[in-house]
């Protein structure tokens, strides 16, 4: 029984590993047979446990790893965004704006500050805990689907609903450039390392 259960747990690590592990572990109560003591050292190094963050009621748009991984910022259809401490899972911070639904949310490298893209084309800047938040840019009507800091923090490119990418000082005390190129609304956006290219995809499929 030990060895059959053995081998079904080596039939599920690629499928569920957690059940691989569960069956390695009746394997090895059952009889500690070679087998069973092989299925538990694979199935302990292929499981990796997860948690589940209610970061929206309705649907969970953006999520950002802070630069050390200690934090997470979440946003949402609810136009919610909060910051988590991953290793209680708990909330740290959280902001209601009114600008709609979160679509985007990133860090600064250097994670002293925190960009928020909103369907109503609203950018706000934040601190890391999502206090004192200062809208940089109002393109109205536009959704922000995406956003890029670059290396240094200093500016943010933005991807939005017009087929457009702005590219904007962190603090917006500069007017931001608007850079063309698609033909329908832009998804993604990022920042070479040494800032001096962006790239962007688009619904347009370029």
């Amino acid at each position: 029984v030990s060895r059959e259960l053995a081998l079904q747990s080596a039939g599920e690590l690629e499928v569920d590993p957690g059940l691989a592990l569960r069956l390695a572990l009746w394997a090895n109560d059952t009889a500690p047979t070679e087998q069973a003591g092989a299925a538990l050292r694979e199935a302990t190094f292929a499981f990796r446990p997860s948690s589940v963050l209610r970061a929206d009621p309705v649907d969970a748009n953006a999520a950002s790893y802070s630069p050390d991984g200690d934090r997470v910022v979440t946003g949402g259809t609810a136009g919610r965004a909060v910051v988590w401490d991953v290793a209680t899972r708990r909330e740290v911070g959280r902001l209601d704006t009114g600008h709609g639904a979160v679509l985007a949310a990133r860090y600064a490298p250097s994670g002293a500050r925190i960009a928020l893209g909103f369907a109503d084309g609203t950018l706000v800047v934040t601190d890391p805990t999502l206090g004192e938040p200062q809208e940089v840019l109002r393109v109205k009507g536009q959704d922000i689907h995406d956003l890029a800091f670059t290396r240094d923090g200093a500016r943010i490119a933005a991807a939005l609903d017009d087929a457009s990418v702005r590219v904007l000082t962190e603090d917006g005390s500069e007017p931001a450039r608007r850079l063309l190129g698609h033909d329908g609304p832009v998804l993604g956006v990022d920042i070479s390392a040494d800032g001096s290219r962006v790239v962007s995809a688009g619904k347009d499929g370029s």
